[in-house]
């Protein structure tokens, strides 16, 4: 055999591991706990977080399903406390991410972050004296590329654009 098709033969192996690798390492994996699973266009699902999330949860159930990385703020127009969580397909988990906002304690949306795609969406988590989910805000952006607000009341869902 000549060098020319040792090297080709080389080749096209090298070629066929690296797609093989490449499939191997893109398949859906079991979700761990605290882990927000991808979806193939790279962002995260609002009915992934919607499905984990309800009222009447427990502080302890909503740490069970996002984990311990949220932010304690205070709801501006009431002064009652809220969790809020960023959450991100880059690191697939929920987190703080900080930035501006991580200066300021209030209830304030990220709109710049999730509308360049830094975060996937942002939650507001309410609860109610015995610590169970009362209502919770969820920040996202939509197919329309502006930021929507879905609001969950123990009732009713409602949802709005944020107009800036």
């Amino acid at each position: 055999m000549s060098i020319s098709k040792r090297i080709s033969f080389l080749l096209i192996i090298c070629l066929v591991l690296f797609v093989a690798y490449l499939f191997v390492m893109n398949q859906n994996k079991p979700v761990q706990k605290n882990q927000i699973p991808n979806t193939t266009s790279q962002t995260i699902n609002l009915s992934q977080i919607t499905d984990k999330i309800k009222i009447g949860m427990t502080k302890n159930d909503i740490k069970n399903e996002f984990s311990d990385s949220y932010r304690t703020v205070k709801d501006l127009q009431t002064n009652v406390e809220l969790w809020r969580y960023d959450i991100s397909h880059s690191n697939g988990q929920a987190a703080f991410q900080g930035g501006v906002v991580e200066r300021l304690n209030g209830d304030f949306v990220d709109v710049e972050s999730i509308l360049q795609d830094k975060l996937d969406l942002q939650i507001f988590i309410q609860f109610d004296k015995n610590d169970k989910v009362e209502m919770f805000r969820i920040y996202f952006k939509g197919t329309d590329n502006k930021v929507h607000e879905k609001i969950t009341y123990p009732d009713k869902t409602e949802e709005r654009i944020i107009e800036l």
